[in-house]
């Protein structure tokens, strides 16, 4: 049978051994900084949602993913980040409960980790569009789209969702503070092993596969292409050479190129080869792109995790300040995407411009963004 929350004995751990308490100016420039990765989190992520919801060129299945975790990233900045404030600048006391702690957990650890499987989604996503080529859109549609959404928030709750809610239940006590707000298994060694393993370890290991797989085969595509397209010009050009030795008024020294030839050269050379060369330069961007999300999920994820597996053998053997920071560059990467899609993609740049632009001329303007994405429509405060 469950245990009644009497039945459940808590634990009484004094933050303050391990802890440096903020006061004063020190908590007035944490609260600074901190406020300023929030406020980053929400605009950068909400400019990246309108300009999806308001250009109509953004509307791809790769689109949607960024789109979606734009959102996730949104969540993060509105929900999780903001709480997690008030309980750093509180100096770790929680005062708004036990229940709504685990409700706020369950909520910070499927945005999160919702965010990692998206990354991994987009991902496939490249590598299926250069296995598919030309297939790809009719292979990859939205609605295959939003079940993998789906079945990706699905798991996100399931790995720590029950176990948040239930896990004091089970156990029948608590190892955190009525005054503290922190995951039940935050001790359990082998849990918090598991997870990181499962959260971060296998993760990083399948992006950075697949961005691999992704860069060899871009370049193998490549490579392909240019034989290709020189078998084909050498094939015209020797179809030329034979025309002039075969015409007895011209000297063999000397090619002319019939204009039946020389059409042909034009469709092989500049057309085809410029076409193909701007699908291979959009397929290097997206490669590039991704693996800078790698890059910056790995520097900002990877401190926390190794943080938290010691901390789990060892509560003692990591500076609470130092960790504390570690969670904040785990959210930072939140703040940091939208300037990621800016770098990457000139769209989403020319709308962010666009968006700034109007605010700084008129006030922020809501509306569709025409074909060339330049301008937002007519809403001013």
């Amino acid at each position: 049978m469950t245990p009644n929350d009497s039945d459940i004995e808590y634990g009484t751990h004094d933050v303050e051994d391990k802890y440096v308490m903020l006061y004063g100016p020190s908590k007035a420039l944490c609260g600074t900084g901190l406020a300023i990765l929030i406020i980053l989190a929400i605009m950068g992520n909400l400019l990246t949602t309108i300009a999806f919801i308001l250009d109509k060129s953004f509307h791809s299945v790769y689109d949607f993913y960024i789109f979606h975790l734009a959102v996730t990233d949104l969540l993060i900045g509105t929900i999780s980040m903001p709480f997690y404030a008030f309980y750093t600048i509180s100096n770790l006391i929680w005062p708004l409960g036990r229940i709504f702690c685990k409700i706020y957990k369950v909520v910070d650890f499927t945005l999160c980790f919702e965010s990692i499987l998206i990354m991994l989604i987009l991902s496939l996503d490249r590598l299926l569009l250069l296995a598919y080529g030309p297939f790809y859109t009719e292979k990859e549609t939205m609605r295959k789209a939003r079940i993998k959404l789906g079945i990706s928030w699905l798991i996100s709750f399931i790995i720590y969702g029950p176990e948040i809610i239930l896990w004091d239940f089970l156990t029948g006590k608590s190892d955190v503070e009525s005054t503290q707000c922190e995951v039940e298994f935050h001790n359990n060694y082998l849990y918090i092993v598991i997870t990181a393993i499962i959260e971060f370890l296998l993760p990083f290991v399948v992006l950075t596969s697949m961005n691999m797989i992704i860069y060899f085969k871009i370049r193998q595509r490549g490579r392909a292409t240019n034989n290709s397209l020189s078998r084909r010009t050498n094939s015209v050009l020797n179809s030329c050479q034979e025309t002039n030795l075969s015409t007895v008024n011209e000297k063999p020294s000397t090619l002319h190129v019939p204009a039946a030839y020389s059409s042909q050269l034009v469709r092989v050379n500049p057309e085809q080869k410029s076409k193909e060369q701007w699908t291979r330069g959009r397929d290097v961007k997206a490669a590039r792109f991704l693996s800078v999300l790698v890059i910056a999920f790995f520097i900002c994820w990877v401190p926390y995790t190794i943080t938290t597996v010691i901390k789990s053998f060892c509560a003692h053997c990591v500076n609470e300040n130092l960790y504390q920071f570690f969670q904040w560059l785990l959210f930072a990467k939140s703040s940091i995407n939208p300037f990621l899609y800016a770098l990457n993609s000139f769209r989403y740049k020319r709308t962010f411009l666009a968006f700034f632009s109007s605010v700084t001329r008129r006030g922020i303007r809501v509306g569709p963004v025409n074909s060339r994405g330049t301008t937002m429509a007519d809403l001013v405060f």
